[in-house]
C-alpha cells in the first residue's frame, strides 16, 4: 500500500465537508432493523453483514478497503483523496474484523490500516439485488389533458422559507415534471430568485441569462414571434437541452390568444410504445437531428434520439423540437419510416388526449422538467402585450439541491439513482 507522502497530505488538509466517514449524518435517523448490524464476517475476499431485519448484503474486500473515507483515505464526496484503485490488490482481505457497539463494522486490514464502515452507510451502498432495485425504483408518474384539473401546485412564500414545502415542490418536479409557483407576482426581478430555488441559472448563447419571450418587431426565434407553437422540447440542437425550464408570466391578455400547452412525452412515448412498437423502436434507436442559427454569431447543431430509455429500458428522456428539426441525415431507406414515426409522435404531442392547455396570468410561475414535459402556445394577436420572461437550470444540479435537501430531511428516498434524461 501506499502510504507515508499521501497520508501526511490527507491529514494536513482542511476540508469544507464535516468529516463523516463511512458514515450517514447521525442526526437524520435512529438505527432501525434496516441499518442495525447483527453480524459481519469475512470469507476469502468478501465480508458478509447481516442486519437486523434479516437482510444479507455481501462485500468485495477490495471494495471496501477503496471506499474507506477515514481521514487518511479521504472521501470521494469531496474529492480530497489519497488512494486510488491501482493502491489496493485484488489480494487484499480483512486481517480481522468485529461489529462494534456504535453499529459499525471495523476492519484491520493487512498492512496495518484500519477501516469503519456505520452500518446505516453499507445497507446504503449494499449491491445485493433488494437494494439495488429500491435504489432503482423511481417511477414516473405519468399524465394526459386532464391533467389540468389537478395541477401540483407550491406558494412562494412557502417553498422560500419552509424546507418541508419546498421538497414536496422539488417532489413534483421530480416526478411529475411540472409544478406551479403561485404569490410569486408579476414584477420581472422576481424571475431571478424563483429561478434559483431549483439550481444555478445557466445562460445560453441562444437566450442569454433571462429571456423575456413575447412578440418583436425583428424576431430572433419563434418565441418572439405571435405564431402557434405545438409543445416541444427547448434547446434540442444543444449536445446536452436545458434541463429545468421556468416561465414567469408578466403579461397575458385574457382575450387574445396565448392559451400555453403542455404534453408529458414521458406519457407519449409509454403510449407509442404499445401502440406502434415499430415506430417507437426507431425513434429510441436512430438519432435525429436539430439545428439553430444566427449568422455572424452561431450555428448550433445537436444530434440525438427523440426518445432515451435508461440501461433498463425504461423511458428516459424526451428530445423533440418540430420547428428546429434539420433534414434529416439517415440511411436512404430510413427516411420515410423515420418520418412516419415522429409524424406518429407528434399526432400525440398535439392530440386533445395527451395535450394539456391552460391560459396563464400575470404572475404565474411554471417550472417543468425539458427533458421530458413538453410546451408550446396558441397564437395570439400581435397587439397583445403577452410577456413571459423564461430561464434554465440543469436538471443535474436540480437533482443535487433535491438529494441534498432530502437527505437533510431525513427522507429514505434521497439515494434514488435517477437518469441522465434527454442525452
Amino acid at each position: 500500500m501506499r502510504g507515508t507522502e499521501e497520508t501526511s497530505v490527507a491529514r494536513s488538509t482542511t476540508t469544507f465537508n464535516e468529516h463523516l466517514g463511512n458514515r450517514l449524518n447521525e442526526r437524520r435517523q435512529t438505527p432501525g432493523p434496516r441499518t442495525s448490524i447483527t453480524d459481519a464476517r469475512s470469507s476469502g475476499r468478501n465480508v458478509t453483514v447481516t442486519w437486523a431485519d434479516g437482510q444479507k448484503g455481501h462485500f468485495s474486500s477490495r471494495w471496501l478497503r477503496f471506499n474507506c473515507f477515514c481521514l487518511t483515505c479521504g472521501t470521494s464526496d469531496d474529492g480530497i483523496r489519497s488512494i486510488d484503485i491501482t493502491s489496493v490488490p485484488d489480494s487484499i482481505f480483512p486481517a480481522h474484523l468485529n461489529v462494534t457497539t456504535a453499529n459499525t463494522v471495523e476492519i484491520d486490514w493487512l498492512g496495518g490500516h484500519v477501516s469503519t464502515f456505520g452500518g446505516e452507510w453499507l445497507r446504503a451502498y449494499c449491491n445485493s439485488p433488494e437494494e439495488r432495485a429500491r435504489r432503482h425504483a423511481w417511477t414516473p408518474e405519468l399524465w394526459k389533458s386532464d391533467f389540468v384539473k389537478r395541477l401540483p401546485r407550491a406558494t412562494y412564500s412557502e417553498v422560500a422559507t419552509d424546507g418541508e414545502a419546498r421538497l414536496t415542490m422539488f417532489e413534483h418536479v421530480r416526478d411529475l415534471g411540472f409544478v406551479m409557483i403561485d404569490g410569486v407576482g408579476a414584477d420581472p426581478a422576481l424571475t431571478e430568485p424563483v429561478a434559483a430555488i431549483f439550481g444555478p441559472i445557466h445562460p445560453t448563447s441562444n437566450y442569454g441569462y433571462i429571456s423575456d419571450v413575447q412578440s418583436k418587431s425583428v424576431a430572433k426565434l419563434g418565441g418572439e414571434t405571435a405564431i402557434h407553437q405545438h409543445p416541444h422540447s427547448d434547446d434540442t440542437f444543444q449536445y446536452t437541452p436545458p434541463g429545468i425550464v421556468i416561465f414567469h408570466c408578466i403579461q397575458n391578455n385574457d382575450d387574445l390568444g396565448g392559451v400555453s400547452s403542455y404534453t408529458d412525452g414521458f406519457a407519449v412515448a409509454a403510449d407509442l410504445r404499445s401502440s406502434e412498437p415499430e415506430a417507437f423502436d426507431l425513434l429510441c434507436s436512430v438519432p435525429v437531428q436539430f439545428v439553430r442559427r444566427r449568422p455572424g454569431f452561431f450555428d448550433i447543431r445537436g444530434e440525438g434520439r427523440v426518445i432515451r430509455l435508461d440501461d433498463q429500458g425504461r423511458i428516459a428522456g424526451i428530445r423533440y423540437f418540430d420547428r428546429a428539426a434539420a433534414p434529416l441525415d439517415v440511411e436512404e431507406g430510413l427516411v420515410d419510416a423515420m418520418l412516419d414515426a415522429q409524424s406518429k409522435f407528434l399526432e400525440r404531442v398535439i392530440s386533445t388526449d395527451f395535450k394539456m392547455e391552460m391560459k396563464l396570468s400575470a404572475g404565474d410561475v411554471v417550472v417543468v422538467d425539458n427533458h421530458r414535459v413538453m410546451h408550446g402556445r396558441s397564437s395570439f394577436d400581435q397587439r397583445s402585450k403577452r410577456r413571459l420572461r423564461t430561464c434554465t437550470t440543469d436538471r443535474d444540479e436540480f437533482h443535487g439541491y433535491w438529494r441534498d435537501l432530502a437527505y437533510r430531511l431525513g427522507r429514505d428516498d434521497y439515494n434514488l439513482v435517477m437518469s441522465s434524461g434527454a442525452i
